[in-house]
């Protein structure tokens, strides 16, 4: 804050007591919010909110308590519903602007009237509006590049990416008085693009945002049924930040998925089909990657405990994994064999022997041109293709990991063999 510190002071000594604690509150995560911007560079968030902008959030924020489903814990308030920022977009009047639709509001207010005689039921049915019903309308899924768009933005635009439409639904509902959470998945179904979702702390509520499906248990509990998610991170405010180890080197980790340095919790344990990972003897820092298309993506940081670092739970539905560290050009480096984590959280070690397996070599018409090759020493090598009864057939061994070769890089996804001829693609 440097100079302005004495700016922040006076703002603060003009309010209660308990709204003098939120503003410190609020001011010391701003000071611990740490992003990268998309040009590996990092910055606190104290060097762009102002006192006034501290006071404002604060003031929205309590109006909101006046609704029967409001937090009444400080704590949990403060962490759900007063935060003047989701993930990385731009500092905007969320507040109002979700308030200004007088529609939007005679609605919440019948909700509120009907709380005490269901409040679960309510509840549901006032999430199920808000996302279904108000945000859903106004925004669509679509592909564009970071940054983050700030609520305003997204609606303008017509939507956006999952986490857009994730933070603009976030907003809604805290604009409203229901505490809510970003919950991002950055690897999904092996690519990049990931998803993202609202999270609704103490029910333990999760919604795709803008989703349109009518009024279920189901609805609620798309972490349970997405199957795709390999890692699953809620960004919220806590006091303890033990999940999301801030390597200040490791920009390929953060950067790639814009994420949020500071803080991030691992819901992963939340999630169906998952098994934890502890491996012993890697580097510092280890990270647990996964194949994204054309290379490794880091997916999970380390922990170390001793000799091991944990994962924590991963996504364990027959997952390929390989432990990395991070190279002098913040690239995924590998650390040790590539594995398959199983159902039952048992490792299947993919490592090439010395026993030979041939099939025969016939790509498809997409992949001509292409060449196998085999993971050895912590890269992938050509295999040879030989003539054999007039057939060309590869010469690789059992227990291997095997990638399409086309030019400069990998195409299709990764595979193995089994010594019956069947083909395994993760």
């Amino acid at each position: 804050m440097g100079d302005r510190a004495g700016d922040f002071e006076a703002a603060a000594s003009d309010l209660d007591p308990r709204d003098r604690d939120a503003f410190y509150w609020l001011l010391g995560r701003a000071a611990r919010r740490y992003t990268v911007d998309g040009a590996e560079r990092v910055g606190s968030d104290a060097d762009s909110v102002t006192p006034a902008i501290l006071v404002e959030r604060i003031r929205q924020a309590r109006e909101t308590r006046k609704f029967p489903w409001a937090p009444a814990d400080e704590d949990a308030w403060r962490r759900g519903v007063l935060m003047y920022r989701v993930a990385t977009e731009a500092i905007t009047n969320w507040h109002d602007f979700w308030r200004s639709d007088a529609e939007v509001a005679r609605r919440v207010e019948g909700f509120a009237m009907a709380w005490p005689a269901d409040p679960d039921g309510v509840l549901r049915q006032l999430l199920h509006y808000l996302n279904a019903e108000v945000l859903a309308p106004r925004v669509v899924r679509k592909p564009r590049k970071m940054p983050d768009l700030d609520p305003a933005t997204c609606v303008r635009e017509g939507g956006g990416r999952a986490t857009d439409l994730a933070i603009a639904g976030v907003c809604l509902l805290r604009a409203w008085g229901i505490p809510a959470v970003l919950v991002r998945a950055p690897l999904l179904n092996r690519a990049i693009s990931g998803d993202a979702w609202i999270g609704v702390p103490g029910p333990d509520l999760w919604m795709r945002p803008a989703d349109t499906a009518p009024l279920s248990d189901g609805y609620f509990s798309c972490h349970l049924t997405t199957g795709d998610a390999l890692k699953a991170w809620t960004v919220q405010d806590e006091d303890t930040h033990e999940d999301l180890i801030p390597y200040a080197h490791a920009f390929s980790f953060y950067l790639r998925y814009n994420f949020l340095l500071l803080p991030a919790t691992d819901s992963t344990p939340r999630t169906a089909g998952t098994a934890r990972v502890r491996i012993e003897g890697l580097p510092e820092p280890a990270f647990l990657s996964a194949w994204s298309g054309t290379g490794w993506l880091e997916v999970a940081p380390g922990r170390r405990d001793g000799r091991v670092h944990d994962f924590g739970f991963c996504a364990a539905r027959d997952v390929l994994y390989l432990p990395t560290t991070i190279s002098e050009t913040a690239q995924a480096l590998p650390a040790g064999d590539p594995f398959v984590l199983h159902p039952d959280g048992l490792r299947g070690i993919l490592r090439a022997g010395t026993t030979d397996l041939t099939w025969e070599w016939n790509p498809l018409p997409e992949h001509a041109g292409a060449e196998p090759r085999v993971w050895k020493a912590g890269r992938f090598e050509r295999c040879p293709v030989v003539e054999e009864n007039g057939k060309r057939v590869v010469v690789g061994c059992p227990t291997a990991l095997y990638v399409l070769w086309k030019g400069s890089r990998a195409v299709g996804r990764p595979f193995t063999v089994d010594l019956d001829g069947t083909v395994r693609e993760f």
